[in-house]
């Protein structure tokens, strides 16, 4: 019995923090070069300090946002939204944005492709529940 009380003990806090890291803060990727993305987690505001000398104010307490880009390169990239069906159909209709050079960009999810072209088709989730039958993934690509 005791040794449940102290697994209990110790399981929550860290099952209530994995929840709060995973829904609860923003997730931030950061490209230094030209192929390379580095993920973080955001948990507090912070600044961030370009290649070119410019600082950046990363706050998320502003709207809700799910993701941040931050393009610290001199090459422009581009943000789309590409939707899988379980047709096999593959769309890139479904949200697209410019990232211009050392910048920061807020966007609706993560990239799940990233400096790749994304594959031409993934899993979608026969469930009830999946709006559509659509699956909807984040590509980063430089054009």
């Amino acid at each position: 019995m005791r040794k449940n009380i102290v697994a209990f003990t110790f399981l929550i806090p860290i099952v209530s923090l994995c929840i709060y890291v995973t829904f609860g803060c923003v997730n931030v990727c950061i490209v230094k070069n030209e192929e390379s993305v580095k993920r973080y987690v955001l948990i507090y505001n912070t600044t961030y300090q370009l290649e070119n000398g410019d600082l950046l104010q990363i706050n998320f307490d502003k709207e809700k946002i799910s993701c941040i880009i931050i393009n610290d390169t001199p090459t422009p990239l581009f943000f789309d939204l590409v939707g899988y069906s379980k047709r096999g159909n593959t769309s890139i209709e479904y949200g697209h944005k410019d990232i211009i050079p050392y910048s920061i960009n807020s966007i609706e999810q993560y990239p799940d492709f990233t400096f790749s072209d994304p594959p031409n088709e993934v899993f979608v989730s026969s469930s009830n529940y999946a709006a559509n039958d659509l699956t909807i993934k984040g590509w980063l690509h430089k054009n």
